[in-house]
C-alpha cells in the first residue's frame, strides 16, 4: 500500500485558527494505522505500508534545533518508529526548511530537491 501524504498544514495556532491543529496529526497517524490492520483483517493482503509526505506538513518547519516545536519533535519520533517497519519518506515543501539537511536520518528517504528547480 502507498500513502501519498500533504499540504496537512498543522498550525499551533498562532496564525490563525484556519488550519488544522497539531494534535491532530497522532488521530491521523493512528487512523492509517487503524485503517490498514481493518484491511488485513477483511482479507486484504498488505505486503507493506509506504508513507510519503510531499511537504507542507506543518505549516511552517523550520528543522533547526531552537526553532522546532513539540509537534515536529513528536512527529519525527513517530516517523523514526515507522521507518524500523515501513518505508517514510519526505520531500520538502515550500514551508519545510532545512530538514533534508538536519532531519534526513528520521526518515527512510528526505529530498530537499523534489520542488526545487
Amino acid at each position: 500500500m502507498l500513502i501519498f501524504i500533504s499540504d496537512l498544514h498543522f498550525d499551533d495556532g498562532s496564525a490563525g485558527e484556519h488550519n488544522v491543529p497539531t494534535d491532530a496529526f497522532k488521530i491521523f497517524f493512528e487512523d492509517i494505522a487503524g485503517t490498514a490492520d481493518w484491511l488485513t483483517k477483511e482479507g486484504r493482503v498488505i505486503d507493506e505500508i509506504k508513507l510519503v509526505f510531499l511537504g507542507d506538513i506543518f505549516d511552517l518547519w523550520v528543522a533547526l534545533p531552537r526553532y522546532e516545536d513539540d509537534a515536529q519533535r513528536q512527529f519525527v519520533a513517530w516517523c523514526r518508529e515507522q521507518k524500523k517497519h515501513r518505508t517514510i519518506g519526505f520531500m520538502e515543501g515550500n514551508h519545510e526548511y532545512y530538514l533534508a539537511r538536519n532531519r534526513a536520518q528520521d526518515f527512510s528517504w528526505c529530498s530537499a530537491a523534489a520542488w526545487r528547480p
